[in-house]
């Protein structure tokens, strides 16, 4: 990436297995076991995710605190969980905090109760709640 009178670059720290590409999304397999490494080109750069497809491939450390090598001559800072990379020009790219969520269907019998005029859905024993408002 080149702007605000910088470089930047941003790698995988090994070598990538071979990518499958879908429109505008690449998906390299297995970068660790269980774990996809999605990249997904965008209108003026990019966004990447790991997919952990177990519970277990989410206990490997290298996935709870994935590496990346950082190179050229732009200057990155992180505040708050962010990053800005810069340069003499000004901002180049920024990136917001990473986030995680658990994109699995709830297991087992749902539960349906009506407050304050919002309609709550849950699963007894999941750690989350989805709303919808009440026609």
């Amino acid at each position: 990436m080149t702007g605000a009178g910088a470089t930047f670059s941003l790698a995988w720290p090994v070598a990538l297995p071979q990518g499958v590409i879908d429109e505008d999304t690449i998906t390299y397999p297995e970068v660790h076991p269980g774990v996809d490494l999605v990249v997904r080109a965008e209108r003026g750069g990019f966004s990447h995710l790991l997919v952990v497809k177990t519970a277990e491939a989410a206990q490997n450390p290298a996935v709870r605190s994935a590496e990346y090598l950082v190179g050229g001559t732009a200057e990155v800072t992180e505040a708050d969980g962010g990053l800005t990379i810069s340069g003499p020009d000004g901002l180049l790219a920024a990136a917001p905090p990473a986030m995680a969520w658990d994109s699995a269907p709830p297991q087992g019998e749902l539960q349906e109760v009506e407050s304050s005029g919002l309609r709550w859905f849950w699963v007894e024993g999941q750690a989350g709640l989805s709303q919808e408002a009440v026609q």
